[in-house]
């Protein structure tokens, strides 16, 4: 099958349509969204066996946004049957398979490893805004939405957050990463999938230490992290901005940790009974792995659209670029003007040229 080709069905409609009442279908929760899980779980539900054959003639749906994967970096789901979709309603049951990837058991030696190429900064006069600056953005519509952490998994959202581009996916500018950002001074940046698993402190849980300028965790007794494959001014970058760089299998214990904080903060800042944590979270590209990490620290997950604080700091960029290719009004020229001033003044002032 072809996705989105005139005739080819939605997967969830092909697997209604030709799996028996009850049938487990097996997914990987780390590249599955749990938006989509639910909808698929809610179609499923509101089938009837007569139904199954006209399923194959739904429309398609649009893609979906890009998530990490996993490689153990989170835990699974490992039933959801238990809900909507279960085999009472004549559709199929969703189970999430926890662990390795089974596609990739069978793949074995034979698979190629997991891209890990050197990050690169991209400089603020490109970017149009500093890291610290759109850490004080999101922060402060975290505060608007009421939680207390936020989890970044979409990898273009990630690269633009920290002002970092890869290429660890042909022919886009992203790596493999998680962020964590609390509204009570911190940020994490995690990285290296496909690096085996971190090495623990003497109490069994990973260390939340910096990272110093040799590339290498500063943490005693935790073990050392290479970093070395970072790109040149990766590590100075992130410490300017006071972000954390932590190994891409931490995430999940680290959620665990910074939730902890939060409890502890709301505890004292308020009489009444003990709050759930709010872990805010992309609507659109939030895996089920994710989820069901946010759910095991205790947390009370809110649903967002994430980008949309991306989107907010764009207008101004599309209002300048629409005043310089507008028609020549009095606004327009000077806008224009003003724009080829500034772009003169930088390439003969500091050599630079453009990318």
């Amino acid at each position: 099958m072809k996705a989105f080709e005139l005739g080819v069905p939605e997967v969830q409609a092909w697997l209604a349509a030709n799996l028996p009442s009850g049938a487990k279908v097996g997914v990987d929760p780390t590249v599955l969204d749990a938006s989509k899980a639910r909808a698929w779980k809610a179609e499923w539900a509101n089938m009837k066996d007569g139904a199954k054959s006209g399923a194959v003639g739904a429309s398609a749906a649009g893609a979906a946004g890009a998530t990490s994967a996993g490689d153990g970096a989170t835990s699974g789901v490992h039933d959801s049957g238990s809900g909507s979709g279960s085999a009472s309603s004549g559709g199929p049951v969703l189970i999430g398979v926890p662990g390795d990837n089974l596609v990739d058991l069978l793949w074995g030696s034979r698979r190629p490893p997991v891209p890990r190429q050197p990050i690169q900064v991209h400089p603020d006069m490109y970017a149009g805004e500093t890291v610290a600056s759109k850490v004080v953005r999101v922060r402060e519509a975290m505060v608007d939405a009421g939680c207390a952490v936020l989890v970044v998994t979409a990898l273009d959202q990630v690269a633009w957050l920290f002002n970092l581009r890869g290429s660890d996916i042909a022919c886009n500018p992203v790596f493999f990463a998680y962020a964590l950002v609390g509204t009570h001074n911190r940020v994490s940046l995690f990285l290296g999938r496909g690096t085996g698993s971190i090495v623990a402190n003497s109490s069994g849980s990973s260390s939340s230490s910096g990272i110093d300028k040799s590339g290498t965790s500063s943490s005693s007794g935790s073990g050392d992290v290479d970093w070395s494959w970072l790109g040149e001014g990766v590590i100075e970058a992130m410490a300017d901005s006071n972000v954390t760089l932590r190994p891409y299998q931490a995430f999940e214990t680290d959620l665990a940790q910074l939730v902890d904080v939060g409890a502890k903060k709301s505890r004292a800042a308020s009489s009444s009974a003990e709050p759930a944590v709010a872990v805010l979270v992309d609507k659109g590209c939030c895996s089920l792995a994710v989820e069901a990490a946010v759910e095991a620290s205790g947390a009370r997950i809110i649903e967002a659209d994430v980008s949309a604080v991306r989107a907010t700091f764009q207008k101004f960029y599309f209002f300048f670029l629409s005043s310089i290719l507008a028609p020549p009004t009095v606004l327009a020229l000077y806008f224009r003007v003003v724009c080829f001033s500034a772009l003169l003044l930088v390439l003969i002032t500091d050599d630079c040229s453009l990318p």
